[in-house]
């Protein structure tokens, strides 16, 4: 048994205890897993040759929130990109490959008719969400419709409550009636309905994070940019990680880099408190609060006085489709119909290889098209939703006003 303290880095796992200290390269670790029960829990940490077992923490629950640390950054190494030298390099590499093309032999054939037939199934799809949407705006009219005959329900009922008060007043018995109320012609009014998809919305993009929510104890979540707003999502379910943990962008003041690597600070200037998460992605999710917050004219802060010497791009909206590293499981990154290690030089070759293209650009086209629509959809269910609300309290006032009449009816029979 050797007691101590646990310390963890974006690149190591170090042990400081009574005997020689530990220290485990995040690279050479080969599996993080959780044992034992319930607040006998164990970190079991394993590399080359070696293992480890973390256990007996000072407060249970932090047992699992060292794992959750250590297996979110050893799954996701953090990676700061320098923009600049990115396209510096791009430019580079392209010219290399180009240069190697001139050189080398073919190594492995363009598939044509893969690409061709993925870009009919993305146009087969395209289809069917341009009929979901054509069937969410009938069904709008529709219920347009219904909320509509029930408003005229509503006129005439008011017209009736008005007769029967009437016939219950003694005047009416004895000057033979009420005043008649004149029935107002009133027209339908016919909206449109067709949902419109708005241009240039940013995608919708989810990150992995920890969230830290009470008792200081982080948990694995999913931090959701929309197009208003953003929500902190559990990875499994899709719903609020709490209540309450969706904010739009006006809310957010300032985010903090913290000094312990990884960490960043929500300061929220609503009533809603203060948030921290821990992330390998914190460059993507302050670029993504930052452009987002702009677009909608608000001038977020990304502080780094707490720790200057981490200082990253944020701001250049191309960072966020830069693909990201992953240890422990596949590796993230677009995909391609062709290998990227095959150099052309048979003409033949060439000319497929201009046909794969061009059909991965339109496909490409396409699918930008797929985020904006969903966005669109989205929000006309909301939307309808909100007007279902409405229809049925008017529908339970309706018939609480006509139960009344019929009861009043009664009493005078």
């Amino acid at each position: 048994m050797n007691g101590g303290t646990l310390y963890i880095s974006q690149n190591y796992v170090c042990f400081q205890g009574t005997k020689d200290p530990i220290k485990i390269s995040f690279v050479k670790i080969t599996s993080i897993t959780l044992t034992g029960l319930k607040g006998l829990r164990s970190v079991v940490v394993k590399g080359e040759g070696v293992e480890y077992s973390f256990h007996l923490f000072t407060w249970a629950a932090y047992c699992k929130h060292a794992y959750y640390v250590m297996n979110h950054i050893w799954k996701n190494p953090p990676n700061y990109i320098d923009v600049k030298s990115i396209r510096i390099s791009a430019a580079a590499l392209d010219r290399k490959i180009e240069q190697q093309q001139q050189n080398q032999q073919q190594r492995a054939k363009v598939n044509v008719e893969k690409a061709k037939e993925l870009y009919k199934i993305i146009l087969e799809t395209d289809e069917m969400q341009n009929q979901a949407m054509k069937k969410l705006a009938e069904q709008a009219e529709q219920i347009d419709r219904i909320e509509d005959k029930l408003d005229k329900i509503a006129d005439d009922l008011k017209r009736a409550d008005h007769l029967m008060k009437g016939i219950e007043s003694l005047p009416y018995y004895l000057f033979g009636g009420s005043k008649k109320v004149p029935k107002e012609a009133r027209e339908a009014q016919v909206k449109d309905r067709t949902i419109k998809v708005p241009e240039g919305t940013p995608p919708l993009i989810e990150v992995e994070i920890l969230y830290q929510a009470n008792m200081d104890v982080l948990m694995p979540s999913l931090i959701s940019f929309e197009v208003n707003e953003f929500r902190i999502l559990h990875p499994k379910s899709g719903k609020l990680i709490e209540s309450g943990s969706q904010y739009s962008y006006v809310d957010i003041d300032t985010l903090l880099l913290r000094s312990r690597g990884e960490y960043l600070e929500f300061k929220t200037n609503c009533k809603k408190k203060d948030f921290r998460i821990c992330s390998s992605f914190l460059q993507i999710i302050c670029n993504q609060m930052y452009t987002r917050s702009k677009l909608v004219g608000h001038n977020l802060i990304i502080d780094f006085s707490d720790n200057p010497s981490r200082k990253f791009d944020y701001e250049d909206e191309w960072i966020y489709k830069l693909p990201t590293p992953k240890r422990g499981g596949n590796k993230t990154g677009p995909g391609s119909l062709v290998d990227l290690s095959s150099l052309l030089s048979d003409p033949t070759q060439k000319e497929d290889m201009k046909v794969v293209e061009k059909h991965i650009d339109m496909t490409s086209k396409v699918l930008e098209g797929f985020t904006e629509k969903q966005i669109a959809m989205k929000s006309e269910l909301e939307r309808q939703n909100e007007q279902l609300g409405r229809i049925e309290v008017k529908v339970d006032n309706t018939t609480g006003h006509m139960r009344n009449l019929n009861d009043r009816m009664d009493k005078i029979h």
